[in-house]
């Protein structure tokens, strides 16, 4: 994950930051790369590599593939693991981010990117919009913080968020453990 400044990256996104900024986009590129940063959690490189078939829209949901490549060495040995992950969001077709999504997916013919910009581009875009909409500047990773956020805090299982993070260990989604409301009852 890229360094950027603790107090940028602690910033939870929230429905109604999210609709704010949705209204600040200039097209229907910067919409659906909004909507699918606040909807999936996926990395801002799994974003770009996101392809026509990675997205199937259906009548009552949305299944996106996120395709992780990464790349561990062992001493001067390379690794490449690649993971692939499903995320179904449960949306009506009638939905008016969903038939945005499905009108900017189909100008796209199988197996050509989504979003061919680079990290940094994306960056700024992210950047401009939320500082045009909420007068504070956001980065790509706040909406991934804020996914895993959300979803401990409604009710999501460790282990369910590990998978979705495409994380191999446990230590990588402790710190969205403090998302999670517990009542402790103590008998005195």
């Amino acid at each position: 994950m890229p360094k950027y400044k603790e107090a940028d990256i602690n910033y939870i996104v929230r429905a109604e930051d999210f609709e704010k900024m949705y209204r600040f986009c200039r097209d229907l590129k910067e919409r659906n790369l909004l909507f699918i940063l606040y909807s999936t959690g996926a990395r801002p490189s799994e974003i770009l590599e996101m392809k026509r078939e990675d997205v199937e829209i259906h009548d009552d949901r949305v299944i996106f593939h996120i395709i992780t490549k990464k790349v561990r060495k062992k001493g001067m040995e390379k690794k490449f693991i690649i993971d692939k992950r499903h995320l179904v969001l449960k949306l009506p077709r009638e939905h008016p981010y969903i038939k945005n999504l499905e009108r900017f997916v189909s100008k796209f013919e199988e197996g050509q990117r989504l979003f061919r910009m680079t990290r940094r581009t994306m960056h700024n875009i992210i950047s401009r919009i939320s500082r045009d909409a909420l007068g504070i500047s956001l980065c790509p990773y706040n909406f991934r913080h804020s996914f895993f956020t959300r979803f401990i805090e409604s009710g999501g299982r460790i282990e369910e968020a590990q998978y979705l993070k495409g994380a191999r260990d446990m230590r990588s989604v402790m710190p969205y453990l403090h998302a999670r409301k517990v009542e402790y009852d103590i008998d005195v």
